[in-house]
């Protein structure tokens, strides 16, 4: 162990959700000597709601430990007598744990208060809290979260309020909180609206100093908050998503019109699903993101003119990418002529399922670009209209890396499968993952 391990003490890591062994109910992934086991007997599977019993003995461990740092309940739910156990032991001034993730696990209302009261009196200092999952968190709840993230939470940097039944009234409530070191925000699956964005960043620029992550999928959003966020500062950013929201291309020109500067550093941007044509992709296309290296435009109809548009007229875009997710955006063999003239020199995965690509567009699509290919790890062609023939082509490229194929739901027939497999070893010499 080094000596800034023996300073700071083992981490509560994978502690939580617990892991179920013949021994009972594990707390640590390594157990050293100082790193004691939550090890209680029990018959069965693991449930999905931890009893008291669990419970009391979690709390126990915490309170007498003071070496554990993190905790995550996220796959479990608990009942109002678990909470209060939990919450006895965070008031502990042995508990000095630095991540708490309690995503989906509690239960009413009630529980949530329960919750935030004994954050307000513990003596922790969390430098992550995710609360994603819990509906009855609402307006109310991030009303008296805000009292402990001024004072005891001020060195948070990552703060997950994911699907909390939250509105624009939080937004406001959260804006007026100094978040000096928040580098991680999700606030997606929240009824936000334009009004919330509007609030949140327009107000308080100490909310977004260090955003690394900003996170607003699904949160009723329009074109009017592109034009808020356009204005807005981030310096740091380094990951955008603003999937299932309504932003239309209106939006995206907004966005990234004015905010050529602030986006050098991107380097995920998810519009998954927001109501995108050709259009938004002459915008990106001029737009030069200079490290990005995920993009995901999956579910917008941009067909093959938008393709063309996006990687042949700004090599930009495409420097560095590692991840490309075009899912499902209306596609055919033209656009594989287009990727197939691409360098992606970096490109890990690539998702083209439930375009209309055929035998033909494979053909296209692998035949020039052998040399390409070569770092690909993820591959997925699911529902693109192929056959045996696309197995053969599949058959003779040269995947020296490939982890992960999905050919689902494409007429193969064993002649396929025979093609693809039989003739050649390189298809699959890594595969983990066979769809």
């Amino acid at each position: 162990m080094s000596s800034t391990e023996k300073e700071e003490g083992p981490h509560f890591q994978s502690s939580l959700p617990p892991l179920w062994t013949k021994g009972g109910l594990k707390a640590m992934d390594e157990p050293g000597p100082s790193q004691g086991l939550l090890h209680e007997k029990l018959e069965g599977p693991l449930p999905d709601e931890l009893s008291d019993a669990q419970c009391e003995h979690l709390a126990s461990e915490l309170r007498s430990n003071p070496n554990y740092r993190e905790l995550d309940l996220s796959r479990y739910s608990l009942k109002e007598s678990g909470v209060e156990l939990l919450c006895a032991a965070l008031r502990s001034p042995k508990c000095r744990l630095q991540v708490l993730r309690l995503n989906g696990c509690l239960p009413s209302e009630r529980s949530c208060v329960s919750l935030i009261s004994a954050l307000k009196s513990a003596s922790i200092s969390l430098r992550e809290l995710d609360l994603s999952g819990n509906k009855s968190l609402k307006d109310s709840g991030v009303q008296l979260l805000s009292s402990v993230l001024k004072n005891q939470m001020k060195a948070l940097k990552i703060l997950r309020l994911n699907n909390c039944g939250l509105s624009e009234k939080s937004c406001a409530v959260l804006a007026l909180t100094e978040f000096y070191y928040l580098e991680e925000l999700d606030l997606s699956l929240n009824n936000l609206c334009d009004s919330g964005i509007k609030l949140l960043f327009s107000e308080q620029g100490a909310v977004i100093w260090r955003l690394k992550k900003l996170r607003l999928n699904n949160c009723g959003l329009s074109e009017k908050s592109c034009a808020v966020l356009a204005l807005t500062e981030f310096y740091y950013l380094e990951e955008l998503d603003l999937s299932l929201n309504n932003l239309c291309d209106s939006g995206i020109k907004l966005l990234f019109s004015e905010w050529r500067t602030v986006i050098r550093r991107l380097k995920k941007l998810r519009l998954n699903n927001c109501g995108l044509s050709e259009k938004s992709c002459a915008v990106l296309a001029l737009t030069e993101f200079y490290y990005l290296e995920e993009l995901d435009l999956s579910l917008n109809n941009l067909c093959d003119s938008g393709i063309k548009l996006l990687f042949s007229e700004q090599g930009a875009v495409i420097w560095r990418l590692k991840k490309l997710r075009l899912n499902n955006c209306g596609l055919s063999e033209k656009s594989c002529a287009v990727l197939a003239l691409t360098e992606f020199y970096y490109l890990e995965e690539l998702d083209l399922s439930l375009n209309n690509l055929c035998d033909s567009g494979i053909k296209l699509l692998f035949s020039e670009w052998r040399t390409v290919i070569r770092r690909l790890k993820k591959l997925r062609l699911n529902n693109c209209g192929l056959s045996e023939k696309s197995c053969a082509v599949l058959a003779s490229t040269e995947f020296d890396y490939l982890e992960e194929l999905d050919l689902s739901l494409n007429n193969l027939c064993d002649s396929g499968i025979k093609l693809l497999f039989s003739e050649q070893g390189a298809v699959i010499w890594r595969l983990k993952k066979l769809r």
